[in-house]
């Protein structure tokens, strides 16, 4: 698990998008990347309007983002993130980002799925 405090917008991005290409590089699924982008976006709107912590889970096979609730529900449904993120605002400046590996991916554990997006 790794957290970095007070960073940009566009570190949170090249962060993300580049867990996404490992992903991608691993798994052969290329529209990863492509779902990173939507995320992104969606992200960048959310996290402004909301100021809520932004939740972005990696999958074999796609990427999620939204409230904890949300993606958590997607990824009981869709498959076990390999990634996951919490993004929030900082009460300074920027924001914050806790990023970490999951670690009971291979299991598929959906209780041990929250226990780690809680975890964040």
């Amino acid at each position: 698990m790794k957290t970095y405090n007070q960073i940009h917008f566009s570190q949170i991005s090249e962060i993300l998008t580049q867990a996404a290409q490992g992903v991608a590089a691993v798994s052969g699924q290329k529209y990863i990347i492509s779902d990173m982008v939507y995320t992104l976006t969606g992200m960048r709107v959310d996290i402004a309007v909301d100021r809520e912590p932004y939740y972005v889970a990696i999958r074999e096979q796609g990427v999620e983002g939204g409230t904890k609730d949300y993606c958590l529900n997607r990824c009981q449904h869709l498959g076990y993130p390999l990634v996951i993120a919490k993004v929030e605002g900082d009460k300074v400046c920027d924001y914050n980002m806790t990023i970490m590996f999951t670690h009971n991916w291979v299991g598929g554990d959906n209780n041990y799925m929250e226990q780690e997006f809680n975890s964040l």
